[in-house]
């Protein structure tokens, strides 16, 4: 299937007497919260700003080490900053095959998956 997957979900303009503001924050602020306990999955789904995200948790993925990321990747590739950031953090990026299993080399799924170097060959 060479398709693009699409996603029903959009971010969209609401009228101006219905606009609320909203504080955005990375990841990384909130590492206080986890900090001695294990993260075992991180999922970003955020209709295309997963680099933004990222970028916001590099001291979390460095520091906590969460065991499993899970991210779309709605352009049927792996994005090349996405790549850098989670290899940047030692982070090995596979989708999943037909029969369940990780592949590392192939990287078109719509949901991609990262673990921690030290973890990947456990898998």
């Amino acid at each position: 299937n060479t398709s693009r997957p699409e996603t029903t979900n959009a971010l969209h303009q609401v009228r101006a007497d219905d606009d609320i503001e909203t504080q955005v924050l990375p990841l990384d602020s909130f590492r206080d919260l986890w900090r001695n306990r294990s993260i075992g999955l991180v999922k970003i789904d955020v209709e295309d700003f997963e680099v933004e995200v990222l970028r916001g948790s590099t001291a979390l993925l460095r520091a906590e080490r969460p065991r499993l990321i899970m991210f779309e990747s709605l352009e049927g590739r792996l994005d090349s900053v996405i790549a850098d950031i989670l290899a940047g953090a030692n982070y090995r990026v596979f989708e999943l095959n037909a029969a369940g299993r990780p592949d590392f080399v192939h990287h078109s799924a719509q949901n991609l998956f990262a673990v921690p170097d030290e973890l990947s060959g456990s898998m």
